[in-house]
């Protein structure tokens, strides 16, 4: 059943929309490369509050529905940290192991 259901679908399609489909999940696939590259590059890792530069120690926090996704689809590590003196949240992102 499945396999007649490729088929079928297969000979619906042209080369030149395979062509096109493909075309279109490498330029989607760039993008999300770049999208993680420029995301490491924006949240190091850090060991102070940038906000009001105190060496209390940052409290980690849950993290937001949107933090799980991209931790998901880019398979990234990120970490939501609070400030215990400003109360300011900040986001380190890194690369999974």
């Amino acid at each position: 059943a499945i396999r007649d259901l490729l088929i079928n679908f297969l000979n619906v399609l042209e080369i030149s929309d395979m062509v096109g489909v493909i075309l279109i999940l490498f330029a989607f696939y760039l993008i999300l490369i770049r999208i993680r590259i420029r995301l490491l590059a924006s949240y190091p890792k850090i060991y102070m509050c940038q906000y009001c530069d105190s060496s209390s120690k940052l409290k980690r926090i849950q993290k937001k529905l949107k933090h799980r996704i991209i931790h998901f689809v880019l398979r990234l590590r990120i970490y939501y940290y609070q400030c215990q003196d400003c109360y300011k949240k900040q986001l380190i992102v890194l690369t999974k192991k």
